[in-house]
């Protein structure tokens, strides 16, 4: 919910009044003041709605230029706390740019980084617990996986193979091809 010039909250505001707050104030240099825009937010729509607010906990001082990326530890903590359900509404006076713009697009492809790589841990844990299982039945030398144990490994790793008919040279062409979270590291 942001602030709207110095007009007094709106009737559809009311929806708001008296749910749990989270203040959100953000400079682009250490030698900025925070207080002006908490003093604008706490005017606005804190004391106008009676939203509540923990004074210790959630009221978040950012300072972050948004000229380079960088890691923002506030956003993180927001985001926790909005996954634990402590706040209602997250209230700043201006839409902090650098969410917007390009920190957007970047926090999209940070969660999308984020959701590969989630799914590769969960395609290696499946593959942790099958090697386990593995592990014991290796005691039997006569032990031979099943067909579609072997092609979910080889899936797993990327491993590819080409074969060419007779007269072809060469005639198999063998290739690994790592999942996607890791196709930009250099395999040797």
């Amino acid at each position: 919910m942001t602030t709207n010039n110095n007009l007094p909250p709106q009737p559809a505001y009311e929806q708001y009044r008296g749910l749990r707050a989270l203040l959100l104030t953000r400079v682009s240099t250490p030698g900025q003041s925070h207080e002006a825009q908490e003093r604008v937010i706490r005017e606005k729509l804190i004391e106008p709605l009676g939203l509540i607010l923990d004074k210790e906990r959630h009221v978040i001082h950012d300072t972050y230029t948004g000229l380079e990326y960088r890691y923002r530890a506030a956003l993180d903590d927001i985001l926790r706390m909005a996954e634990r359900q402590e706040f209602d509404l997250l209230c700043l006076d201006v839409l902090d740019r650098g969410l917007g713009r390009k920190g957007v697009s970047r926090e999209i492809f940070r969660n999308k980084i984020h959701q590969q790589w989630d799914a590769a841990q969960r395609k290696l844990e499946k593959l942790h617990q099958k090697c386990a299982v593995m592990r014991e039945k290796l005691i039997n030398p006569t032990y031979e996986p099943d067909y579609q144990t072997k092609r979910d490994f080889i899936e797993f790793l990327g491993i590819t193979a080409t074969i060419w008919g007779t007269g072809h040279n060469p005639r198999f062409k063998i290739e690994v091809n790592p999942p996607e979270i890791v196709s930009s590291h250099r395999w040797i």
